[in-house]
């Protein structure tokens, strides 16, 4: 996974960074996660 935005930005805000690559480990959703869940 790539993490960061593109390296080029318009938004002042956004100060100069590189992407760089990490791993990720993704787990599923409890199901008590899903069904207990208020949206908004």
């Amino acid at each position: 996974m790539v993490w960061g935005g593109k390296p080029v930005s318009a938004k002042p805000a956004v100060e100069e960074h590189e992407q760089v690559q990490i791993r990720a480990t993704v787990a599923p959703c409890p199901h008590d996660a899903r069904e207990n869940y208020r949206s908004r």
